[in-house]
């Protein structure tokens, strides 16, 4: 079972169903400039619209003070998607490929939502696991946000394992 302790990956076997439920229950320890892990050089920029403009004045004038916008959500529209009220990213789905951070002024890139749902897609985490490193290159990004949109959390999937064992 993956768990996070102050922002720290690392497995453990030997919990009971209990203490499992539990740490799914708990709040999330990362926050929202956790997951901003890659550097602007790994990645192509995207062009910015007037249409990505617009989006981004509508959620700055319904959700000030936000640090996420899903730009797949129109705020015009009733549907402004920001983060979770304890700054955590809310869910990811197969759309989810515009989620804008106010603060490093960037789109979440696939592999980081990978990274967030604690697939082994870095060093660190892989190490944790146990496992070898996920190697996602060479797909493109539209295509990690769909695969991060379309799966569940490790953990959700370690608790229901768990759970039918």
């Amino acid at each position: 079972f993956l768990i996070l302790e102050k922002g720290r990956a690392t497995w453990d076997n030997d919990l009971t169903f209990q203490e499992t439920v539990a740490l799914l229950a708990a709040k999330p320890q990362l926050k929202i400039k956790d997951y901003f892990y890659k550097r602007m050089k790994d990645m192509r920029k995207r062009k910015w619209t007037k249409v990505k403009e617009r989006i981004l004045k509508q959620y700055q004038e319904s959700c000030p003070g936000k640090l996420l916008y899903d730009f797949t959500q129109y705020p015009a529209n009733g549907r402004a998607l920001c983060e979770t009220r304890d700054k955590c990213l809310p869910t990811l789905r197969t759309q989810s490929s515009a989620m804008w951070s106010t603060e490093k002024k960037r789109f979440l890139h696939g592999e980081e939502m990978l990274a967030a749902h604690c697939f082994p897609v870095t060093e660190e985490f892989a190490k944790a696991a146990g496992t070898p490193v996920l190697r996602v290159d060479g797909l493109a990004n539209t295509h990690l946000c769909k695969m991060a949109g379309n799966s569940m959390h490790v953990a959700a999937v370690g608790g229901g394992v768990a759970r039918a064992a």
